[in-house]
């Protein structure tokens, strides 16, 4: 329970007729401002963030719909700059991609860069496709030579792989099948024949995925048994290595509140908007996990984030506008209360009562 004195009142009562004065016009700071010091957190602060800082020219430090800061010249690394052919052998000609990440507002911009996916493999790919996991786990087993050994384990992957490759692709048969089924099916009494063709391609592709399923199980085994003489053990598809902080486990490992903390961390600080300025194709490598043998959609696509040319209308001069954060640069509460005041308006919850409207934060 919280019990307050009535010099906390009286504080609480005096912020909010500084807030009700600066809402009718008056400067919080400055000539005929309310608040004699910019470092005293006197008054409320604008929903949007404005504010948050008070000497001139910083008013908007920390608010939202504001470009990003650039204390330092951007360099713009490079990208694949292929040639991309969507309708592969047909008589579109094939598109140029661009060389750079340099900022584009042309939404046909396409930028083609298959290091990205590369370098998240390396940090999360846990499986023993990532020579990276094989060496951590050869090193935690007490391997004395790790690189030494790393050619044998990655056979017995390679031995192992078909069949996890086997299972992934009639899985997606299923799927499919499963959402062909669903859309040939018109509610009605009775199966038409497209409803009939549909049912016998799912049962075909769910028998097909049974004998996939079965062939990894066993699959498994063949390949738990061929690495336990190096001291490798698995969890599930993945190489065990278990969450030990970096003094050996002295201290407590991590937990997924760190997880969370860093999600509500990041998204607390800054929203990006995307669109308009073109797309990133990731292209899968034939060692990539979701990497399909024949498929045509073996890559992933990202939208980038919203640039405009600024006032000139030419992009690569001054007055471009960078990417836009919009929420506050500081760690606050805008998935509750949104990061504009004429967007709170639809966030809130009202009563009607005696003395009119009253509104109050919907829960």
């Amino acid at each position: 329970m919280v019990t307050y004195i009535r010099s906390d009142l009286d504080f609480i009562l005096d912020q909010i007729k500084i807030a009700e004065a600066h809402a009718a016009g008056q400067p919080l700071y400055g000539p005929g401002g309310l608040i004699p010091a910019y470092n005293l957190s006197f008054g409320l602060r604008a929903v949007d963030g404005s504010n948050n800082h008070l000497l001139p020219g910083q008013e908007k430090w920390g608010a939202s719909n504001v470009q990003f800061p650039s204390l330092l010249d951007p360099v713009y690394r490079s990208a694949d700059g292929t040639l991309f052919d969507p309708d592969g052998p047909g008589p579109a000609p094939a598109m140029p991609t661009s060389p750079n990440y340099n900022p584009s507002n042309n939404p046909n911009s396409l930028v083609f860069d298959s290091s990205l996916r590369t370098i998240s493999n390396l940090l999360v790919d846990q499986t023993l496709g990532n020579p990276a996991a094989i060496l951590e786990g050869l090193e935690r087993a007490g391997d004395p030579d790790p690189l030494t050994t790393l050619p044998a384990i990655t056979a017995i992957y390679l031995a192992f792989k078909p069949a996890s490759d086997a299972e992934y692709q009639a899985r997606v048969v299923l799927q499919n099948a499963q959402t062909a089924a669903t859309a040939a099916d018109d509610g009605l009494p009775g199966d038409t024949p497209a409803e009939v063709a549909a049912q016998a391609a799912l049962a075909a592709a769910l028998a097909a995925h049974d004998v996939t399923v079965t062939d990894l199980e066993a699959a498994r085994v063949v390949r738990d048994a061929a690495l336990e003489p190096y001291g490798l053990a698995m969890d599930g598809d993945n190489v065990h290595l278990p969450n030990i902080s970096p003094d050996g486990g002295l201290s407590a490992s991590f937990n997924s509140w760190f997880t969370l903390f860093g999600q509500f961390f990041d998204h607390g600080l800054d929203l990006i908007n995307k669109g308009g300025s073109g797309t990133v194709f990731i292209p899968l490598q034939p060692d990539d996990p979701l990497y399909v043998e024949g498929s045509h959609t073996n890559f992933m696509v990202l939208t980038r984030a919203t640039v405009s040319a600024g006032a000139d209308g030419i992009m690569g001069t001054a007055d471009d506008v960078r990417p836009v954060n919009t929420t506050t640069s500081y760690v606050d509460q805008n998935q509750t209360y949104a990061s504009h005041s004429s967007h709170q308006v639809f966030l809130r919850q009202y009563e009607v009562n005696a003395a009119g409207i009253r509104s109050r934060p919907a829960s």
